[in-house]
């Protein structure tokens, strides 16, 4: 098991029914599998990556690492720069995939803006400070790289198959990597927030549910885990920590219940998205405005913060049902306010460390939790 809190379960397709579809094809056997790929075009993105990053491995061939040496700037000469030219694809035909790539002329060592511009697109793609410069992280991921890279696209397309095939016509998807939630519909992207998601220790589970309706002016009612571990030490040298914040504090059942009720300081900001789930998990304002600030958002307790949530509610309500931010701040003040969404909306909590975003650029973001590892080494992967 990958995590307790991935709580996707992929559709499998009946082995005999692919046997069959397979012996039926003929020379069209491959395409027959290819059916059963995930439809998605995110995977397709990747896919297309995949075989570009084989094809200039093949290009450059096995070739030997490349050599440890100093930082290198456009207009500098280097040994090196051949073999760094080939890693990148930059020399197409000009060596057998059985050599090693050795500069023929002074020119051939010379490390050019080409080079550079190549080198600053390897270093985005890689999460590297995307200088241009030939630094010593640059040349042990470009040694190594490769296969990791085309390890950490596989593991993501894998995670692609857990997803349903069908995922809506509009639909939200939160990217807990990217630190981004986006409302997607007919296929094009209609409305992207920054997120805030779970600490490593509290992890935002990954999983799908339906966003049914949304609460403006919400109550929260703290958990007991945050109750236990946060409040009652506090509570041991500052009694009156509690009523000093406004908090409700009473008994029920045997067990302490603290209460916060709405209002400017509330933890859950000004308004609450709910989608019903087993992780009781949700998406919310938030009074911690600078957060959003930080590229690395994963600070909360497992539940997802948004940016701008009155203009996120504006689009899963639907401007074309008369909903607009105005309309939504008039409902700020006072007691608790449910809206229900005139047509519920699917919710996906992602993972995915690779993916390709709309200008064709394969961006990669950090294993939060460490589930592509997990996913890598079920799959028997390297790197």
């Amino acid at each position: 098991m990958i995590s307790r809190l991935i709580g996707v379960e992929p559709e499998v397709a009946d082995p005999a029914v692919i046997l069959a579809l397979v012996a039926s094809a003929g020379e069209d056997a491959g395409e027959a599998l290819r059916r059963f790929n995930p439809p998605q075009k995110a995977y397709e993105a990747l896919r297309e990556k995949l075989l570009q990053l084989r094809r200039k491995r093949r290009l450059a061939g096995s070739g030997a690492a490349i050599p440890a040496g100093p930082l290198l700037r456009p207009g500098m000469r280097d040994p090196r720069v051949p073999l760094v030219r080939a890693r990148l694809g930059l020399d197409r035909g000009e060596f057998e995939a059985s050599q090693d790539p050795v500069g023929d002329s002074a020119q051939d060592l010379v490390y050019d803006t080409e080079i550079a511009a190549a080198v600053e697109d390897f270093q985005k793609a890689n999460g590297l400070p995307a200088s241009g410069n030939l630094t010593a992280r640059t040349v042990a991921a470009l040694s190594g790289g490769a296969s990791n890279l085309e390890t950490e696209i596989l593991a993501n397309m894998e995670r692609w198959r857990w997803m349903p095939r069908d995922m809506g016509e509009t639909h939200i998807e939160v990217n807990i990597p990217d630190y981004e939630a986006v409302v997607i519909e007919k296929g094009a992207v209609i409305e992207r927030n920054r997120v805030v998601v779970g600490k490593e220790e509290t992890p935002t589970p990954v999983f799908s549910e339906t966003m049914k309706f949304l609460i403006v002016n919400p109550s929260w009612n703290v958990p007991q885990s945050i109750i236990r571990k946060e409040m009652l030490p506090r509570l041991a040298s500052d009694p009156d920590y509690l009523h000093r914040l406004g908090y409700e504090v009473f008994s029920r059942g045997g067990h302490l219940v603290v209460r916060q009720p709405p209002g400017e300081k509330n933890a859950l900001g000004r308004i609450k998205f709910v989608f019903p789930n087993d992780y009781s998990v949700y998406m919310h304002d938030t009074p911690l405005r600078r957060l959003f600030a930080s590229a690395k958002r994963a600070f909360s307790h497992g539940c997802v913060r948004v940016d701008d949530p009155f203009r996120f509610a504006e689009t899963v309500l639907g401007r074309a049902n008369g909903w607009s931010e105005s309309r939504v701040k008039k409902l700020i003040g006072g007691k608790e306010r449910y809206v229900y969404l005139p047509k519920p909306l699917p919710v996906y909590l992602e993972y995915f460390t690779a993916f390709v975003d709309e200008w064709g650029a394969l961006q990669l973001r950090d294993d939060v939790y460490g589930y592509s590892h997990r996913v890598k080494a079920a799959l028997g992967l390297q790197g």
